[in-house]
């Protein structure tokens, strides 16, 4: 069988707010943790108050770059998820 075109990969981010509005993007470069600190810049952007994120376990997620940036850009609105939450935050 024959193929048409090149193959391409595409991922996406997406959160949600507590008003039902959806805010994404779509990547075409690896997700690592500088990508990952971009999108939180855009969402720190966009609202006014602390975000709190649900994540899963990506190594981007947990990256010592990302709570590194989260603790010194604006550590009044940042809500770290449990696996980006510093020790000296954990409860």
């Amino acid at each position: 069988m024959a193929r048409i075109g090149n193959r391409f990969g595409l991922s996406a981010m997406s959160t949600i707010s507590t008003r039902g509005e959806p805010h994404f993007t779509v990547l075409r470069e690896s997700f690592n943790a500088e990508v990952f600190i971009a999108f939180l810049d855009r969402l720190l952007g966009q609202f006014e108050g602390k975000i709190h994120l649900v994540v899963d376990g990506h190594s981007a997620h947990r990256a010592k770059k990302v709570r590194e940036d989260r603790e010194a850009a604006r550590p009044d609105r940042a809500a770290f998820p449990a696996c980006l939450r510093p020790a000296s935050q954990s409860r």
